[in-house]
């Protein structure tokens, strides 16, 4: 219930800000693409069990990240971003003080996935563009720094397969467990704008974000997945 409620508000907000963006709207919109890579905190009951029994760590699963967004102007030090990103870390994992009969690792896959899709609201401390002229013209363009802050849906997928035992028969089997949901998201931006030309800027980005969920499905009974993680990127800007 109290998801649905999250939901609900979050959903109002943006359309408040959605509307007030686009009666405000000054400039030209533009694109960012981004490709790097993301680095899972861990954490929680779900991971902190995890390991105790595996070699594991959660920044195994530091893995790849690529997105973009849509930018569009509110003033000219304020903007609207409207992202969708991929990200996904796997690690091969074995027990931390079990072998089977020949004396080997018993291993699975560990893979997490998130999909965020995502609005921020972005402050350009600079500008997009320095005041030249006397009748104060828009023209000059400059590096570009920007830092904000947004909401939205995590879409997750956690699994793990390949071989494991059984403890109450100390008997190896192989298998594959997997949850996946939908998870309210935060986060935090920053980044830096290079122009290289006319349109083209070379991008440089950070995120974190913080998300968690409930475990089902079939890890059910085994608390929250948390999903925290920081970003890096190097990407382009393409305004139209």
């Amino acid at each position: 219930m109290q998801r649905k409620t999250w939901f609900k508000g979050a959903a109002a907000v943006l359309m408040l800000v959605g509307a007030i963006g686009s009666a405000a709207a000054q400039d030209n919109g533009a694109v960012q693409f981004r490709i790097g890579g993301f680095f899972p905190s861990g954490g929680g009951e779900f991971f902190d069990q995890n390991e105790q029994v595996f070699n594991f760590d959660p920044s195994d699963l530091d893995g790849w990240a690529f997105g973009f967004t849509y930018l569009m102007p509110v003033s000219r030090k304020f903007e609207l971003g409207w992202s969708l990103d991929f990200a996904e870390g796997t690690d091969v994992t074995d027990y931390k003080d079990v072998v089977d009969e020949n004396g080997f690792s018993i291993l699975h896959d560990t893979r997490l996935r998130c999909a965020p899709a995502s609005v921020d609201f972005r402050w350009l401390p600079a500008g997009r563009t320095a005041q030249r002229g006397s009748r104060g013209q828009y023209a000059a363009r400059h590096p570009v720094p920007y830092l904000g802050a947004g909401v939205g849906a995590n879409f997750w997928r956690y699994e793990e397969v390949g071989d494991f035992v059984d403890f109450g028969t100390d008997q190896k089997f192989t298998a594959g467990f997997v949850d996946e949901g939908v998870a309210a998201e935060a986060h935090v931006v920053g980044g830096l704008e290079l122009p290289i030309g006319q349109v083209w800027s070379l991008t440089l980005e950070g995120r974190y974000a913080w998300s968690d969920d409930e475990l089902s499905d079939d890890f059910a009974g085994l608390g929250k997945i948390v999903m925290d993680r920081g970003s890096l990127y190097v990407g382009w800007t393409y305004r139209f």
